[in-house]
């Protein structure tokens, strides 16, 4: 099911990337990424209030928690002014070049508290082979 669900998660990045790129075109960079959180703020706002659930907040959370908002603000982004000059596949290939690379880190040294992961032979010939195929795609 795992496998289903991120496949499709792939497919909607793409789709987004594309209204994203559109809207862009039309308002510019800024206030389409400006657009895109804000629709997105309410859409999970609904759906809290409509769940009943309650906002939590931990003084015990690590501060790079607090810095994800930021992280996903940069990556729209930039995905928004790559989008018109270098395409769609290109921006993914080369976003899904910079995620294999610096996860493959995030594993195999264990950070932010993930369990170490690491990077062996059999990984590192995967690796050779998806970029090839990235090198190829861009």
């Amino acid at each position: 099911m795992e496998g289903i669900m991120i496949l499709g998660s792939g497919m909607l990045i793409a789709i987004m990337l594309g209204i994203n790129g559109s809207l862009a075109n039309l308002v510019g960079n800024n206030m389409s990424v400006f657009l895109i959180h804000f629709t997105g703020l309410i859409v999970i706002c609904l759906g809290i209030l409509l769940k009943g659930e309650k906002i939590k907040y931990s003084k015990e959370l690590p501060f790079y928690f607090y810095f994800t908002g930021f992280l996903g603000v940069s990556v729209v982004a930039c995905n928004v002014a790559t989008f018109k000059n270098i395409g769609i596949s290109n921006t993914i290939a080369l976003g899904l070049t910079g995620q294999v690379f610096f996860s493959a880190l995030i594993d195999h040294f264990g950070l932010f508290n993930r369990e170490k992961n690491k990077i062996g032979l059999h990984k590192i010939i995967g690796f050779v082979f998806i970029f090839a195929g990235i090198y190829l795609v861009v």
